[in-house]
């Protein structure tokens, strides 16, 4: 645990008790029932089965694990001012799960088998429409937020400012480190995924963001829209704009046609740097949703696209393959089909499927996913990730996943 992590837990206690003599809290009993206890805990199975383990050089893993979170919310001053601690954590069952988990991505606890640490620790600042996060925090934007695809999921250390007037919100943030499976993916300090790490590259300092959002409903269609321009230090400049129009035709029928275009300048010769535009056409009738997308990239010899450091990322974007992931310096294409449908009120299946191709290499991937909910609190998923290289099968593998979700 840091300085920083120390200097603000030690704070949260101080505040926290000199706030249980205001005048809304008599008593330090009284402060302490004040204080709000959310997360969840998770129960997971994840498997990696390879067509050809010698030719990836990977083996054939799985592992069992718990894992969650704990966010403890402390009130200092009304509503206008908190602090929120969230331990982070992951334990495997060795009992239940392989000794081949050579790489940290394909585990629920990293390599070490267990983690635990302060994945969220921050101030929190609200006056009206401003807010203002200072911490380790979840942010959610495009191409920079939580991709929770394991047991806890991933977050940021930085700043967040947001405004919000009339129909626009206004972000201004800036953020040095990350955590997370993205974040385990990249690895630029060859760090495990539950660490805190730079991003972009291990001499970046850290990522700018600003942000505006759109959303306005009309006679004729809802809008919705967004652009924002990330500047992460010593890798790339990376503009991004999407919008969205949706019709509700009836009580029944609702269709949605949506567009995203992203414009990306490397820095220090990064290699990162290109652009890419993409269409999403959608329809929804009563438990029945229907979607295809269409992405495509712009790339010179020998540069790449920026993949995003978690987020809402690209149309085409699957669980384990997005834009970006195919050999460099290579226009690439990808088509998806999506189709989700809720059997009952407690049972949904989702069925995706997308090809992203260039003119050396094309990977097929299909995902299938089943979740139930027994109530608000409790519920179940399992998915089946399918990848498939056209090219060569032996780098074809598959993922299973399920996680059995308590939230309190």
């Amino acid at each position: 645990m840091n300085k920083y992590i120390i200097s603000l837990f030690a704070t949260t206690i101080l505040v926290s008790s000199l706030n249980a003599n205001n005048k809304k809290v008599n008593s330090l009993d009284e402060y302490l029932k004040s204080i709000e206890i959310s997360g969840d805990l998770r129960l997971g199975y994840l498997s990696y089965d390879y067509n050809n383990e010698k030719a990836l050089g990977e083996k054939n893993s799985y592992e069992t694990a718990i894992g969650g979170v704990v966010r403890f919310n402390f009130p200092i001053y009304k509503d206008n001012i908190s602090m929120t601690l969230s331990p982070y954590f992951s334990k495997s069952f060795s009992e239940l799960s392989n000794d081949n988990l050579l790489s940290d991505y394909k585990t629920f606890a990293s390599i070490d088998s267990d983690f635990m640490f302060l994945g969220e620790a921050s101030l929190n600042l609200s006056y009206e429409d401003i807010s203002f996060v200072l911490g380790r925090q979840i942010i959610n934007t495009p191409l920079m937020g939580d991709d929770d695809m394991r047991l806890t999921p991933q977050t940021f250390q930085g700043a967040m400012l947001n405004y919000k007037v009339n129909d626009f919100s206004f972000y201004v943030g800036y953020f040095d480190k990350w955590q997370g499976y993205d974040a385990g993916l990249l690895s630029v300090e060859n760090k495990n995924f539950n660490e805190f790490q730079k991003m972009g590259t291990k001499d970046s300092s850290g990522t700018a963001l600003f942000g505006t959002e759109f959303k306005k409903e009309l006679s004729f269609s809802n809008i919705f829209s967004r652009a924002y321009y990330y500047d992460i230090d010593k890798y790339s400049k990376v503009f991004y704009l999407d919008t969205n129009f949706n019709n509700q035709i009836n009580n029944d029928l609702s269709t949605d046609i949506s567009f995203q275009y992203s414009n990306q300048s490397e820095d220090r010769n990064s290699g990162v740097d290109g652009f890419l535009y993409g269409t999403m056409l959608s329809l929804t009738y009563k438990d029945l949703y229907v979607a295809a997308a269409y992405t495509k990239s712009s790339l010179d010899k020998e540069k790449s696209l920026f993949t995003g450091f978690g987020g809402e990322f690209f149309y085409t974007a699957m669980n384990e393959w997005s834009m970006g992931n195919l050999s460099s310096g290579y226009d690439e294409d990808a088509l998806g089909l999506y189709t989700s449908y809720d059997i009952t009120n407690k049972l949904n299946f989702s069925f995706y499927t997308t090809t992203y191709e260039t003119d050396v290499d094309e990977v097929k991937e299909n995902d299938y996913m089943i979740s139930y909910s027994f109530n608000e609190n409790l519920n179940i998923e399992a998915m089946y990730f399918d990848i498939n290289d056209e090219k060569d099968s032996d780098n074809s593998y598959d993922i299973f996943l399920s996680r059995l979700i308590y939230k309190f």
